[in-house]
């Protein structure tokens, strides 16, 4: 299957390296080459390890996209962290076997589309433009290195080549497509009343019996959740930078001439080649044939064939050869030695002779040089003092890292030495239960876990170093707790003669609606029940699985029924999103037909992708089922 889709490749220059313009900045998900992975070893994947922190990074981004999916269902207090550490684990490493399949089957990401990336981020923009500026400062406030955003980068973009060649590759069948238009753009036609809660509002306060029985039945809804307020030390990078002044001028001078070189613009060349491919293996009948075209083409470019022509014909590099060769601006230390030596050494449209690289011969010319810009250190002092004070931030944070881990675990039962041996303050956390929202920054997941610990919450103990998803590092322990408890009746009567009607009402719909159901299946028409019960009778025709303008309940249970006339009952009672109920019955089914062209290709479209989906799994199945992996489980 991929050795199928190999065409997808970007060609030679996926192999190079994007120093120019690469910047760390706001790039997540692929954790293992954005960070160092830690010295604790979660797990190894065919030799590669994958640390702690790496894998903190990726639960901390799962559990996220979790939130985000979830939004106001999401529950915390229910999540299995561990389950959740698991699988994001299990992602990770999928990932990262991905990537191999990846490289292994050819596929590569050229310096251009690295280049057009990172040029077309908003991040690195101003007024629309490219801010070169702007991306040093970034680079200087985010302490990464342009050789982690690089490669995070790269890897990005060889997943989406790899998932879009297996998209591309899937394909659906006449026949099902056919029965998938039966099936997906099927219609209904249908009526149904509504009997809703806010029908029945109007009901009598609740005499002390009533709102007692009320409160007996729905006492979950009025209990207090177990709470502790915390006290904590934060250390971060952040935080010390503060206690960082600015480098004097000597410092600064010395900064510069470390910086200035990685930093500026240099000399930049615009160069298309033509590439005849060489393995690394060839025998010497291969090399010297392939040496032989390449001295050929070269007689004929020299006798005045066209360059761009000849390298849309002959050269094997896919991700230039439709340009004519073209690959764009490029600087020193981005492409093979050998390829870059021979290019900085043309003049323009200078015929190179064939250059042998790592990836064969080429032939190469020049065709537009750009200046250098060497940087002067007062337009770089901004993001020099930046970088000093970051700098020497780290240092202080990793020296004092391990006093802190020390001092915490010396004097168990208090925060004192610690904050007084590091200048500290001892913060305090708000009340927090299992189910905090990710609103404050101590309930991150680790950090709830924590709290709630039999070392922290049951014996009074200072928690371990706990090293969050930005690295900042923090010590807890317990300031103060409340129990789980139910609230009296006499503490919370008003919310409870406040949810009372809703709740009764609710209940009288259910009631209410159920006692109808059995009139109707009994053979009692529809119109006939609504009107008798004050109700309103709507008729649909024509509607789909994906409507909108009927509550989703309702349309679930129209396409569950079976038709009109069969074996089954056509009528059924649905419980609505919002607390009322719905009397349904179906009317007819018409066969799904689409209405344009543009529909059926849109249907095809989507099967195409469930089908890329279902491959894709029985590849990373396949992939994951040879790839040596070793889980360290008490890491986790």
């Amino acid at each position: 299957m991929l050795s199928s889709i190999r065409n997808h490749t970007k060609g030679w220059l996926g192999m190079t390296l994007l120093g120019l313009i690469a910047i760390p900045f706001a790039f997540t998900g692929v954790y293992s080459y954005m960070s160092g992975g830690g010295n604790v070893v979660v797990a190894t994947v065919d030799g590669r390890d994958i640390g702690q922190r790496e894998h903190t990074n990726a639960y901390q981004s799962y559990r996220q996209r979790l939130q985000s999916l979830l939004g106001a269902n999401f529950r915390p207090d229910l999540l299995d962290e561990k389950t959740l550490r698991r699988e994001a684990l299990d992602r990770l490493i999928e990932e990262i076997v991905l990537v191999q399949t990846a490289q292994d089957q050819g596929y590569r990401v050229g310096i251009n589309q690295l280049a057009q990336e990172i040029t077309a981020t908003d991040a690195f923009q101003t007024g629309g433009r490219f801010d070169r500026e702007l991306y040093q400062m970034r680079l200087a406030q985010t302490g990464r290195t342009p050789e982690q955003y690089e490669q995070g980068l790269r890897t990005q973009l060889l997943m989406e080549q790899l998932l879009g060649g297996l998209g591309n590759t899937a394909f659906v069948t006449a026949a099902e497509l056919a029965e998938a238009q039966r099936l997906q753009l099927q219609r209904r036609n249908l009526a149904y009343a509504l009997i809703l809660p806010v029908t029945m509002a109007d009901l009598p306060v609740p005499d002390e019996t009533a709102l007692e029985a009320f409160y007996a039945d729905s006492g979950a809804m009025f209990a207090e959740p177990e709470q502790v307020r915390l006290d904590y030390l934060d250390l971060s990078i952040e935080g010390l930078m503060h206690e960082v002044g600015e480098p004097d001028e000597v410092t600064l001078e010395l900064l510069f001439e470390d910086e200035k070189t990685r930093l500026a613009t240099t000399e930049e060349r615009r160069a298309r080649h033509i590439l005849l491919e060489l393995p690394a293996d060839a025998d010497e009948a291969v090399r010297a044939a392939t040496l032989a075209k390449a001295e050929a083409l070269h007689a004929q470019l020299v006798d005045g064939v066209d360059f761009a022509e000849l390298a849309r014909t002959e050269s094997a590099d896919p991700g230039s050869s439709e340009a004519g060769g073209d690959l764009g601006f490029f600087g020193r230390g981005q492409m093979d030695p050998a390829f870059e030596s021979a290019a900085f050494e043309q003049a323009i449209d200078e015929i190179s002779v064939p250059i042998r690289s790592a990836f064969g011969y080429h032939l190469i010319q020049v065709t537009e040089i750009r200046g250098k810009a060497s940087p002067d250190l007062d337009s770089m002092r901004a993001t020099l003092i930046e970088l000093y004070r970051r700098q020497q931030a780290e240092q202080i944070f990793y020296d004092r890292s391990e006093t802190l881990a020390n001092l915490a675990y010396e004097h168990p039962d208090a925060l004192d030495a610690a904050a007084e041996a590091l200048g500290l303050e001892i913060q305090q956390s708000p009340w927090l239960s299992r189910a905090t929202g990710d609103d404050w920054l101590l309930a991150e997941p680790r950090v709830l876990e924590a709290a709630f610990s039999p070392e922290v919450l049951g014996e009074g103990l200072n928690s371990e170093v706990l090293e969050l998803a930005d690295g900042r590092l923090l010590v807890l322990r317990l300031g103060e707790h409340k129990a789980a408890r139910q609230l009296e009746l006499g503490e919370i009567r008003d919310a409870v003669v406040a949810s009372y009607p809703e709740m009764r009402a609710g209940e009288l719909a259910l009631e209410r609606g159920s006692e109808l159901l059995v009139r109707l299946r009994g053979g009692e028409r529809l119109n006939a029940l609504a009107t008798e019960a004050g109700l309103e009778t709507v008729e649909v025709s024509g509607m789909g699985r994906d409507d909108t303008l009927r509550p989703l309940s309702i349309v679930r249970a129209a396409f569950r029924l079976p038709r009109p006339g069969g074996s089954g009952s056509s009528v059924t009672g649905v419980e609505l999103e919002d607390g009322g109920y719905a009397l349904v019955q179906l009317l007819g089914v018409e066969a799904g037909v689409p209405e344009t062209p543009e529909a059926a290709t849109r249907l095809r479209e989507a099967l195409t992708r469930v089908q890329g989906s279902a491959e894709l799994a029985g590849v990373m199945t396949g992939i994951r089922s040879r790839a040596a992996v070793d889980i360290n489980a008490d890491n986790l």
